[in-house]
């Protein structure tokens, strides 16, 4: 059994005031993507009338939590089809003190809980096996636990875990709610998630490069309902 390890998702000096506990197998690019978009001033601002946020594809809950704790929610909601990521949620939870609604789903296939005024994902995107089989070569991965591990974390094949919340998110905001997609440029491409919504005519294309990632590109898509 791997042991946890943190994520720090608020500092005070050289103390970590609220860690993120994750195991490495469920490891994903949250933190990257908090430190590239979420934790950037203009974002913060623009969402800060938002009450309540669900993170789908949550895995150990990095954005989640971290905007949990930036916009001083009463809770948190995640859904992950991939149930032992909920051991590390209940860990950083009772850590923290924290209060939190997890819903094991596929996309909104099982989602039962409320409305909320915010939904954030980055989901897997590469959307073939032939994409996938690159990616293992172009990194000489060859651990086996590893490559299929991955495959959860990156592979959407035929893109139909997108399908599936971009035909049905809508039901699940609030009069002022929206969705913000975080997507590789190369695969998920915005042509490719707009056949899969056509009622939304507002949207913001904002492309950005991680910085502990100089070679990744990716896009922020934000859907306002």
């Amino acid at each position: 059994m791997s042991k946890w390890l943190t994520y720090c998702a608020e500092r005070k000096l050289l103390d970590c005031s609220f860690p993120v506990f994750y195991k490495l197998e469920n490891y994903g690019s949250g933190p990257n993507f908090i430190e590239s978009i979420y934790s950037s001033k203009s974002f913060l601002e623009e969402h800060e009338d938002c009450k309540s946020v669900l993170e789908v594809c949550c895995g150990p809950g990095y954005v989640g939590w971290y905007l949990y704790n930036k916009l001083k929610l009463d809770t948190i909601h995640f859904i992950d089809i991939h149930e032992p990521v909920l051991e590390d949620i209940k860990k950083t939870a009772s850590y923290n003190k924290a209060d939190f609604n997890f819903y094991l789903s596929d996309g909104f296939k099982d989602y039962n809980g409320p409305k909320v005024d915010l939904i954030i994902s980055n989901t897997p995107f590469m959307p073939s096996e032939e994409e996938y089989s690159r990616y293992i070569s172009d990194n000489n991965i060859t651990d086996k636990n590893r490559i299929e591990n991955d495959k959860r974390l990156y592979m959407d094949l035929d893109l139909k875990l997108h399908k599936n919340l971009l035909e049905n998110f809508s039901d699940h905001l609030t009069d002022i709610g929206r969705i913000v997609f975080v997507q590789d440029k190369k695969s998920a491409t915005v042509d490719k998630l707009d056949q899969f919504n056509f009622e939304y005519s507002h949207r913001i294309y904002e492309e950005f490069k991680v910085k502990s990632r100089p070679h990744y590109n990716s896009y922020i898509v934000t859907y306002f309902k």
